[in-house]
């Protein structure tokens, strides 16, 4: 917020700096727009747009109806349109089967989707959209059934088996109050965490920056940033500073061997890669040795050796779950659950913003008085929405809407929605079932 304002007020003492950056920056992109705040847009829409005495061209892309932020959902339309505005209809993502039943969960109706998704070989996929009715015995066998759909479908040629493919089960209420009956993600997969396997920049051992990093980045980089911070890490505990007395930053550590010494920058160079490559394809327990043995050859170029400050760093194994009072190990939360070759990550609609997956489940949660079968049963039918006239009164079922349009939204083949019996019953019974294929586990 001060940087925001600071900026405002820059703006108002010195205007010519909007002049200045026009010049600077020609053509400005942005992507994601609706993720914008109101400060963020503000700025942007000051410097670069100012009416029709504009220097820059500046072009706005995104969807409005994805507006979900952080851990927020925005009604309020931060992102007006201009009078001319292009709309992209096509989803190369989405399948017509798909699309048909996200296209009912767009708040904004302007926004139309044609589902264009195909296999890689350009052939059609013509899997229907999936609805699980579970009842609360069989809650937990959602997740495995699941599972069972994405193998059989698989083993039709339906569901791609490579590239790797990415297959997530998502819910939008994380966890429950003590002592709430009502259903959020923990209760479909108890082994459920918000923080596992969440990245973060350090990590008490070395371990553990091989085996915590963004598994959806499908590039080396969050690895290869890792494995650096790691260097970073350990340079702090030996507390070797830069030229201007400071810490190494990673731009300033690989600057700083590749000017001191090409060759072992180059080596350093085709190390990184190659570990990356190894973490990558889950060899972590191989490449840890090899960055071990690597770290007092690159501590050396530095002058220094591998003091106790580091050793525990560089040799602890990551911390492990405390012990039960029976003497039993507690299992370690996961947020994965694997069936044969079927990997599914159980993870947040929030996290899963902005992915591509393979195949989605959504599971239904409880959020302000209401399921989303409850709220949103209209658009489950490919009708139009069935708010009130009142504005105030439909609130919560529109940030419902808007998380469910995003979590509906990412995959590429198979949909599947998740709800309870007594639910389906009251609410979906009447659903068309040339466009949802019913699977009851109870």
């Amino acid at each position: 917020d001060d940087a925001y304002i600071l900026a405002f007020e820059y703006m108002r003492q010195f205007p010519q700096i909007k002049t200045l950056l026009q010049k600077r920056f020609r053509y400005i992109f942005v992507d994601e727009m609706q993720d914008m705040d109101s400060s963020q847009y503000e700025v942007l829409e000051k410097i670069f747009y100012d009416g029709d005495n504009r220097g820059s061209y500046f072009q706005r892309i995104g969807d409005i109806n994805q507006a979900i932020y952080s851990e927020d959902v925005k009604l309020d339309k931060v992102w007006a349109l201009r009078y001319k505005t292009l709309p992209l209809r096509g989803s190369f993502r989405l399948t017509p089967q798909n699309a048909r039943v996200v296209q009912s969960f767009a708040l904004d109706k302007g926004v139309q989707i044609d589902g264009r998704g195909k296999n890689l070989d350009d052939s059609e996929i013509t899997i229907k959209p999936h609805m699980i009715v579970f009842d609360d015995g069989s809650i937990q066998q959602v997740i495995p059934q699941y599972a069972q759909i994405i193998k059989d479908l698989q083993e039709r040629g339906q569901i791609p088996v490579n590239p790797v493919p990415s297959f997530k089960a998502i819910g939008w209420r994380k966890k429950k109050n003590p002592g709430s009956e009502y259903l959020c993600i923990c209760d479909y997969h108890k082994q459920f965490s918000p923080e596992d396997h969440k990245p973060k920049i350090d990590y008490s051992t070395l371990d553990s920056y091989l085996r915590i990093y963004d598994k959806e980045n499908n590039t080396l980089e969050s690895v290869r940033k890792n494995i650096l911070n790691s260097f970073l890490r350990f340079l702090r505990l030996e507390n070797i500073i830069d030229d201007s007395n400071r810490y190494y930053t990673k731009r300033k550590l690989i600057d700083r061997i590749r000017d001191g010494n090409p060759a072992v920058y180059e080596e350093l160079k085709l190390k990184v890669y190659q570990w990356s490559i190894g973490v990558i394809r889950g060899r972590a327990d191989t490449v840890l040795p090899e960055i071990r043995a690597f770290i007092p050859e690159l501590l050396d170029f530095f002058g220094g050796r591998v003091s106790q400050n580091s050793s525990s760093f560089i040799n602890d194994a990551s911390a492990a779950p405390p012990p039960m009072k029976n003497g039993a190990q507690n299992p370690k939360p996961s947020n994965i659950y694997k069936s044969g070759d079927v990997e599914i990550e159980v993870t947040t609609v929030h996290s899963a913003k902005g992915q591509t997956h393979t195949a989605t489940l959504y599971m239904e949660t409880f959020y302000r008085g209401h399921y989303e079968s409850e709220n949103l049963c209209n658009c489950f039918k490919c009708q139009c929405h069935n708010f009130s006239e009142k504005p105030n009164q439909d609130v919560y079922k529109k940030e419902s809407i808007k998380i469910a349009y995003v979590g509906l939204s990412r995959p590429t083949h198979l949909l599947c929605f998740a709800v309870h019996k007594d639910r389906y019953e009251s609410q979906l019974s009447g659903l068309d079932k040339t466009i949802w294929e019913i699977i009851k586990i109870y």
